[in-house]
């Protein structure tokens, strides 16, 4: 097997190199622990290469590329305003290993399973599958994110007004590109909903907007009373619309008029109203 080229500062003797690196294949599995004083033998250092090659993830890497990805979908929720008017964001995320690709959408509709390129695409009837996966993603980026939404607040405001919420459809794609540089491909639609209720979906490319089915309004509207109300017992300023409007219970209010439901406050049991 051919020994992967020194770091800079590293020795060309590959049995004189240390591995400064913990390599796992699954969150709980940790291989080694090495520290940068450790040298090892070549048929070692030719053992994790070749884990590597197999696809075994570094561990803080692995976090990293976790955390990486859960705050570029969240970025990408954002006010209509210049270019976000659409609500349709296509992204990308470079150097995704496909094994973290499986297993973070493990359970997710595969359209595509090539040796170079895997698919997932979710429609409207995999709600609660899309769900499962973006929510664990989302809660990495705070109290301004919970579920498959995100509390938009500009400057000005002490309270957020309007929430962005994941819709469907969305495709995601693993690539192997032909320079061997693995790409991570995210196409997702969002919609807005303000705090008097009004939804305002994607638009099409003449800017008109995309019509959605009775199925998939109620699917959002239930999506921003569970993620706004979550979202305030985080701790995040809501405006009073978001709780009361739908929601059978007044919460506290914080000191500039948003709805706050803190960790001592008394439980709270939220119900769809029928407003």
């Amino acid at each position: 097997m051919r020994a992967a080229p020194p770091f800079a500062g590293e020795p060309s003797d590959p049995s004189q190199r240390s591995l400064r690196t913990i390599v796992v294949k699954a969150p709980d599995t940790i291989v080694q622990v090495p520290t940068p004083a450790q040298t090892f033998t070549r048929q070692e250092l030719e053992l994790f290469e070749l884990a590597s090659e197999l696809g075994y993830v570094l561990v803080q890497k692995r976090q990293s590329m976790i955390m990486d990805l859960g705050q570029l979908i969240a970025s990408r929720l954002r006010p209509r305003t210049m270019s976000n008017v659409y609500q349709m964001p296509a992204f990308n995320m470079p150097s995704f290993p496909r094994r973290l690709a499986e297993e973070l959408f493990a359970g997710g509709p595969v359209t595509t399973d090539t040796q170079s390129c895997i698919t997932w695409r979710w429609e409207e009837g995999d709600w609660h599958s899309m769900h499962a996966i973006l929510s664990n993603l989302m809660a990495t980026q705070g109290n301004a994110c919970s579920g498959l939404s995100k509390g938009l607040q500009s400057e000005s405001q002490f309270v957020s007004r309007v929430i962005a919420t994941i819709i469907t459809p969305l495709e995601i794609s693993w690539v192997s590109m032909a320079r061997g540089v693995d790409r991570l491909y995210i196409n997702l639609a969002y919609a807005l909903m303000d705090e008097n209720g009004e939804l305002h979906p994607p638009k099409d490319a003449k800017r008109i907007e995309i019509g959605l089915t009775q199925t998939l309004q109620t699917l959002i509207r239930q999506q921003v009373l569970s993620d706004a109300s979550a979202m305030a017992d985080q701790g995040m300023a809501m405006a009073p619309g978001f709780l009361v409007r739908w929601v059978g219970y007044h919460p506290p209010r914080g000191r500039h008029g948003g709805c706050r439901t803190g960790r001592g406050s008394q439980a709270t049991r939220w119900t769809l109203g029928s407003g």
